[in-house]
């Protein structure tokens, strides 16, 4: 189990951090720690493999999703946003739902793992003469969508019945 550094210290930032208009906040704290999280676990190893760069910002206000408070999200830039962004991907954190839940900085970063695990890469694929073709980076989803108390009340079926034997023994991150 990698560990991460204990002496790094996220502050969640309040309403008043962001500019008057502003709905993100540039935060050197979180890339440090998504950089040192990156750097500890070989399931993210392919954004430094690959050269990926990421962006970590604070996201004034989250939304929600279905009902559920959105608490961050993993973006590919494209289009309009890749024309003014110099990252191959956006992460954001929710800092009002981060704030009212009190969350910790290992708490953050479990999100961040999280939000990482987005990221992924295509290799190029090999044309008729055998040459292959450039990848690239590309937003991957989850290997499970579940219920909390899915598997608990009907088991592992189909697609899951591997993957939970597999996945859900997971150590913390470690802080």
């Amino acid at each position: 189990m990698a560990v991460i550094d204990r002496s790094m210290y996220v502050r969640i930032p309040e309403d008043g951090d962001f500019d008057l208009d502003g709905d993100y906040l540039d935060d050197d704290a979180l890339g440090d720690l998504l950089s040192d999280i990156v750097g500890k676990y070989q399931a993210l190893d392919v954004i430094e493999r690959h050269g990926i760069s990421v962006a970590v910002l604070w996201k004034k206000k989250g939304g929600k999703s279905q009902g559920q408070p959105t608490f961050g999200k993993c973006q590919k830039t494209s289009g309009l946003l890749a024309h003014y962004c110099q990252s191959d991907f956006v992460i954001w954190l929710a800092a009002d739902h981060i704030k009212v839940r009190e969350w910790t900085t290992d708490q953050v970063a479990k999100q961040l793992y999280h939000l990482a695990r987005h990221i992924g890469w295509e290799e190029g694929e090999e044309d008729a003469d055998g040459i292959v073709g450039e990848g690239k980076a590309i937003l991957v989803g989850p290997d499970l969508k579940l219920f909390v108390g899915e598997i608990a009340d009907t088991g592992a079926w189909d697609q899951m019945r591997n993957r939970v034997a597999a996945d859900f023994e997971q150590p913390g991150l470690g802080l």
